[in-house]
C-alpha cells in the first residue's frame, strides 16, 4: 500500500470499508499518535503507562470484534487471520513486557513495533478482506 503513520492524519486509504472496524483502526491509530506525543514531550510514566494499557485492551476488544465480524460474513481466510492475531497478541504482551521489566527496552522501540504493527496489520493484513466485504454486501 505505501502508506505509513509519517502523517498524525487519518487518511482514507486506511479505510476498509466497515463502519465499526474503520472507527476502530482509528481509535489504535490515535492511541499510536497519543503515545508518541507522550514520548516526544518527554511525558511521565504514568502517562505513557496508562496510552499503552488502553491500547493493550483495545487491541484485544478490537481483534476480537473483528473476527466475530469475520466469523459473521463467512471470510475463508479467518483461520489464517485469528493465527495472525494470536501471534500478535503474544508480540505485543512480550514487547510491553519487555518495556516493563527490563530497562534496555525503550519507548522508542515499542511505539517503532506498534507503528510497524499499524502498518502490516491494518494497511496490509485487514485490507485483504476489504474485498471480500464488498463482495458480501452486493
Amino acid at each position: 500500500m505505501g502508506a505509513n503513520m509519517d502523517s498524525n492524519d487519518w487518511k482514507d486509504e486506511y479505510n476498509v470499508n466497515h463502519e465499526i472496524i474503520d472507527a476502530q483502526h482509528k481509535k489504535l491509530f490515535d492511541m499510536i499518535n497519543d503515545l508518541k506525543k507522550a514520548i516526544d514531550a518527554k511525558s511521565g510514566s504514568d502517562v505513557i503507562d496508562s496510552i499503552m494499557k488502553e491500547m493493550s485492551d483495545y487491541t484485544f476488544y478490537h481483534f476480537s470484534f473483528e473476527e466475530s465480524y469475520m466469523e459473521q460474513i463467512r471470510f475463508p481466510q479467518l483461520a489464517e487471520h485469528k493465527e495472525y492475531h494470536e501471534n500478535l497478541k503474544k508480540r505485543l504482551y512480550d514487547i510491553f513486557n519487555q518495556f516493563y521489566t527490563d530497562q534496555n527496552t525503550s519507548c522508542c522501540e515499542v511505539l517503532q513495533f506498534l507503528e510497524n504493527w499499524w502498518k502490516k496489520h491494518i494497511l496490509e493484513k485487514d485490507r485483504c478482506y476489504y474485498e471480500f466485504i464488498e463482495s458480501v454486501r452486493k
